[in-house]
């Protein structure tokens, strides 16, 4: 048997087999596979312990210990992050050095010695056990016709693997240098970045070259660019998502409740929660802001086993109470992992489940057992910061694969160090910073240090740097081919000349131009057209019901009229909140709604309400609509937003009485076959605020969270669509004159009006004099629009001239002029238009 050893070995990411080449007899191992290899051929069978249960019982003993340790009052802050670091030292020093004989250095050496029994056993107590059976069992588990190759000096072995490797029989040979290659041709390429050795790897025939570059994940969106076969690639210390859903769900703990975490939680590809409730709870969530209406109809319809599955993993969390901020029952917590863990369980033994989810799933259901044994005798309440502290430290990253290896594929590694024989080609895309792995005793301090040194004979730092970086230098002068990339930075930050790379340069190796086959895709150009035609049988006609806003898209913007209502293309913002600007208009027109529900139609009951219960009904108002601004960033706007709704209410309700106004109703919609006439007809929607005047009536207001000058504007130009459909809606259904209309903007406390209404909050617009009504210039611009797509014509006007908009062209002021700016019709979103997502479908359209 052949053993190659190499401490620095990566298993999952190493140099492809060459093909044809079969190994039989020899194998390449790192130390963790050294020790099964050697522990399976003595028969031991050895405990050791996840890091996460290791962690907790340091903690508990730790917890329960009265000394005063060194570490004893970082302890209390972050006893998972302390526990760590503590095994961290106990391991590393463990693997040269019994504890015992560093006593007497310093305090936390001494602390560290005391507390090591506390630990359960680790991969280093397996290496200590199998030294202690070769030892004082007898055994031998291999031959001195087995040979033990170990790639790297025998100062870089770690002392119980030195100490193993002489005493398991095999004959053990020591690289201590390799024999530099005769006629070795390098070249050496300088880069200005980092991504252009990559670009350059790509276009290159590398086959049968080992190519060295740390970040296989960059080389792999270069090669899957290019359309070449991706290397395999593993995301580092990444948490997969199964365990993400176990500290996401621990996180809605917190109070006030994070509403993106909520939505996260929601939206998680992987979660014990039903598909089916999480689209719709999350749907309504987006929606409503908060807990409202929408919430509260998903609620109702969900049935009893499903209500039971969602209770613990969803409801009892969101809904459990915190004593002062702080602690939640234990109970909630532990019913949560053990549903949890039940759940990953099964996903474990599902035939759908990929090699990958199964090892999520299995971190995911130990993560639970640990946390659950933990939290079992931990009491009736644990702190939110102490619970969060624990699930971090147990909650460990997990190496997820994220690509595998394609045919074809370049042969990669990570490191020069990583190598175990000389290959033909070395092609080093990333040759770059200092060149040395971290030194394993960095947590020592140099007191410390220097006192290990002086009584065990501590190899420095200064030695490991020098040895591993003449291990890589051997590697590289050994191999009869090599390219090197010396990158100048990497995204403008400035990056280190590597060793090797000075080492060519007193060698005499120039700098070698080179150049890069760039790869841009596909090109694609389209040439700008005023009108494209629609094939009528890809939509099914005009919508049987329109709205305020749909007609106004309808005569402003046809596209997004068609794209919006009717080929029903909406947009992936529905499962996202709205803006805290938004999220203040909803709360904004929710409170004043149900005030005035309450107030049935007294205006001084309606101030009385105000006066007396400002604070509680603002609250509910958040909850059901305006989560998002209990988030700590927006704690300021919260305080700013609670005081400014209140005042603007106040002066709402003093421009009621200035004016003899009696609040009759709010959200006031209509109902489904109410039709305005022609070319108008079925029309919804609700109309934000109808009051009543003494002579019977009718005022309609419009709720607007804004304090620009638009809706100014629109009074002033005659254009105010909206106003007038509520106007003409209000009137046909209620029998009663609309005497005023107006816009009130809640943060300017301001109601923006043309006719006679008064008060110092009042501002009468004078509009311009229009040849014809606003309600017939309305009707007019509809069937000028409908005509058109009737005729499967769709108009492009954003960015053209006016005068090449033939709806402007053909009628002119007999409908809604359009928002022109600089002579040019004005986009819905603003300047730059031409490259926005709706500009790019429409030259896919066209």
């Amino acid at each position: 048997m052949n053993i190659t050893y190499n401490p620095f070995f990566d298993p999952q990411l190493s140099p492809a087999l060459e093909r044809g080449k079969v190994s039989f007899g020899s194998k390449t191992v790192g130390q963790d596979g050294l020790l099964d290899e050697l522990m399976m051929r003595c028969g031991m069978a050895f405990a050791i312990h996840p890091a996460g249960t290791r962690i907790i019982s340091l903690i508990e003993a730790l917890g329960k210990d009265s000394r005063d340790y060194v570490w004893s009052r970082s302890f209390k802050i972050d006893p998972a992050g302390v526990a760590r670091e503590i095994i961290s030292w106990r391991d590393n020093l463990m693997q040269d050095y019994d504890l015992k004989d560093l006593r007497g250095i310093s305090r936390r050496l001494d602390d560290l010695a005391d507390v090591s029994c506390k630990i359960p056993a680790g991969s280093v107590d397996a290496w200590l056990a199998l030294e202690d059976r070769l030892r004082n069992g007898g055994v031998k588990p291999l031959t001195d016709s087995d040979v033990i190759d170990v790639t790297v000096p025998e100062r870089l072995v770690r002392g119980v693997v030195r100490r193993v490797l002489t005493m398991c029989g095999a004959t053990v040979r020591y690289r201590d240098g390799i024999k530099e290659c005769e006629g070795q041709k390098v070249t050496l390429y300088k880069s200005t970045e980092l991504t252009d050795a990559y670009e350059w790897a790509a276009g290159e025939d590398l086959s049968g070259a080992v190519v060295i570059a740390s970040d296989n994940r960059r080389l792999n969106s270069v090669l899957r660019h290019r359309g070449l076969p991706v290397t395999d690639s593993r995301v580092e210390a990444g948490i997969p998502a199964p365990v993400q859903v176990l500290r996401m769900g621990l996180a809605l703990l917190e109070r006030p409740l994070n509403v993106n975490v909520l939505l996260s939680y929601l939206q998680c590809q992987q979660s014990p929660v039903p598909l089916n409730w999480r689209r719709r709870l999350a749907r309504a969530l987006a929606k409503d802001g908060g807990f409202g209406d929408e919430w509260d109809k998903v609620m109702e319809s969900i049935n009893e086993d499903d209500r039971q599955c969602l209770k613990s993993f969803l409801f009892d969390i969101i809904e459990a109470p915190t004593e002062d901020g702080e602690g939640v029952d234990c109970k909630v917590v532990l019913d949560y992992l053990c549903g949890l863990r039940t759940w990953a369980g099964k996903r474990v033994g599902s035939d759908r489940a990929t090699d990958e989810e199964r090892v999520a799933f299995l971190t995911l259901r130990d993560d639970c057992d640990i946390l659950i044994g933990y939290l079992s005798g931990y009491g009736e309440s644990i702190a939110l910061e102490h619970l969060s502290n624990i699930v971090s430290g147990v909650c460990e990253g997990v190496e997820i694969i994220s690509e595998k290896a394609e045919l074809g594929c370049l042969s990669l590694a990570k490191s020069p160090l990583a190598l175990d024989t000389v290959p033909g080609r070395i092609v080093w895309l990333d040759c770059c910073g200092e060149g040395t792995v971290k030194y394993p005793f960095d947590f020592l301090t140099k007191l410390e240090a220097d006192a290990v040194s002086e009584k065990k004979g501590i190899i420095s730092r200064e030695d490991y740097a020098r040895l591993t970086q003449q291990a890589v230098l051997r590697m590289v002068e050994a191999c009869p081919y090599v390219t090197i990339f010396s990158p100048s930075s990497d995204m403008g930050e400035l990056l280190a000349e590597h060793p090797v790379v000075t080492s060519c340069r007193m060698k005499g190796v120039k700098e070698t131009p080179f150049s890069i086959t760039r790869h841009e895709g596909p090109k694609i150009s389209f040439r700008p057209r005023c009108e494209m035609e629609l094939h009528k049988d890809l939509w099914g006609g005009f919508r049987r019901r329109d709205s305020q806003s749909s007609i106004e898209k309808l005569i402003e913007y046809p596209f997004d009229y068609v794209t919006d209502y009717v080929l029903q293309l909406y947009d992936s913002s529905g499962l996202q909140l709205q803006d805290v600007r938004i999220v203040k208009g909803l709360v904004a027109h929710l409170f004043v709604e149900r005030l005035v529900k309450d107030c049935e139609e007294d205006l001084d009951k309606m101030k009385r309400l105000l006066d007396s219960e400002f604070d509680g009904r603002f609250d509910e108002a958040v909850r059901r609509k305006g989560l998002v601004l209990n988030l700590r960033e927006n704690r300021t706007e919260l305080v700013i937003f609670r005081k400014t709704l209140r005042e603007s209410v106040q002066t709402l309700i003093g421009i009621l009485g200035d004016n003899a106004l009696t609040p009759v109703e709010c959200e006031s919609g209509f109902e489904e076959g109410f039709a305005l006439d022609e070319p108008i007809g079925e029309f919804g929607g609700s109309v934000d605020f109808i009051t009543r005047r003494r002579d019977g009536s009718l005022v309609v207001i419009d709720f607007k969270w804004s304090e620009s000058s638009f809706y100014e504007g629109k009074l002033k130009n005659n254009t105010a669509i909206q106003l007038e459909l509520y106007r003409m809606a209000v009137e046909k259904r209620e029998k009663k004159r609309v005497s005023a209309v107006g816009y009130y903007l809640f943060p300017k406390k301001t109601l923006y009006t043309c006719q006679d209404l008064r008060g110092k909050a009042v501002v009468r617009v004078q509009p311009d004099q229009m040849e014809s009504s606003l309600a017939t210039r309305i009707g007019n611009s509809i069937e000028a629009r409908k005509k058109q797509l009737a005729a499967g014509t769709l108009e492009m006007a954003e960015g053209f001239a006016k005068e090449n908009i033939a709806y402007a062209r053909d009628n002119g002021d007999n409908v809604i002029p359009l928002p022109v700016k600089n002579g040019k019709k004005q986009s819905p979103f603003g300047q730059g238009a031409e490259s926005t997502p709706h500009q790019v479908l429409k030259d896919m359209i066209k």
